[in-house]
């Protein structure tokens, strides 16, 4: 077997108006997005084009990933994405990634652990890597019944599927956040509730865990529940079903934040009442 160092790359993206959400920032799933690109950049520098892993049938699947945002970003800008692989012997490999602006800022970090496949076995596509990092990804815990959770209906869609006829981790963490807008909706947590609270929350980053492919056209069952509050953050909890069957999970850190002074703040009672029966932990 090959055995080899860290294999590293760089790739650039630029941000495009289309890229922003409602909060008038780059949203989560470009990153992701261009983090793809230099996965893809990697494996093909080492003999492993889109063309050649299409021909040869083989299929990349995440099982864990980890993200964290450091800046905002607008439209228009400028990205550097630095990628590390660190491949293993049973054919998963450990991605390590940041997303730096051009003044070396780092804008977001991810990781992401992904495992490949031919025919059912499995396939290493890299020299085996010596070195190896600590990953913030983990296997998250079981749901323990202690709150209420809010479930939503989600079906998968035909035309979000990648070039490989499946979804990446971009078109997965779609599920998540249309999950986390219909438990605010649910919930009362409206703008203009927000906006009554002076509150709002940001994204601060978030643990995926995917269990298995899930096939386009399936109809999903989202539940949202917080897992805990801690002073000025709380934590989204999300389980995604097909029937019983658990498909991917996550976990998610909520920074919240007064509208009127742009810092953070303690939670108010107004927000803690109207969320207090979905949090699973209590003080």
């Amino acid at each position: 077997m090959e055995y080899c160092l860290m294999l590293s790359n760089t790739v650039q993206g630029i941000t495009r108006v289309a890229d922003l959400d409602t909060q008038r920032h780059v949203t989560s799933r470009t990153y992701e997005s261009f983090c793809l690109e230099g996965r893809h950049a990697l494996l093909a520098e080492h003999g492993f084009s889109i063309p050649k892993i299409l021909e040869s049938g083989i299929s990349i699947q995440p099982t864990h990933s980890f993200v964290k945002f450091l800046q905002q970003q607008m439209a228009g800008a400028t990205l550097n994405i630095i990628t590390r692989a660190y491949p293993s012997d049973d054919g998963s490999i450990a991605w390590e990634q940041r997303v730096e602006q051009l003044d070396g800022r780092v804008a977001c970090e991810l990781e992401l652990r992904t495992v490949s496949k031919r025919n059912g076995s499995i396939e290493i596509l890299l020299p085996v890597s010596k070195e190896t990092f600590e990953p913030h990804y983990r296997d998250l815990e079981v749901f323990s019944g202690n709150c209420a959770r809010i479930a939503n209906d989600y079906t998968t869609q035909y035309c979000d599927r990648d070039i490989f006829g499946s979804y990446g981790p971009a078109q997965l963490w779609k599920v998540f956040e249309e999950g986390r807008w219909m438990f605010c909706a649910r919930a009362g947590l409206t703008y203009e509730r927000f906006v009554e609270m002076d509150t709002t929350s940001f994204y601060m980053g978030g643990v995926f865990n995917f269990y298995q492919p899930i096939p386009a056209g399936t109809k999903l069952r989202v539940e949202t529940w917080i897992e805990e509050v801690e002073k000025i953050r709380f934590y989204f909890r999300q389980d995604v079903y097909s029937g019983d069957v658990l498909l991917m999970s996550l976990r998610d850190e909520q920074l919240i934040v007064s509208l009127k002074q742009a810092r953070p703040r303690k939670a108010p009672p107004e927000f803690m009442s109207m969320i207090e029966k979905y949090v699973e932990k209590g003080a």
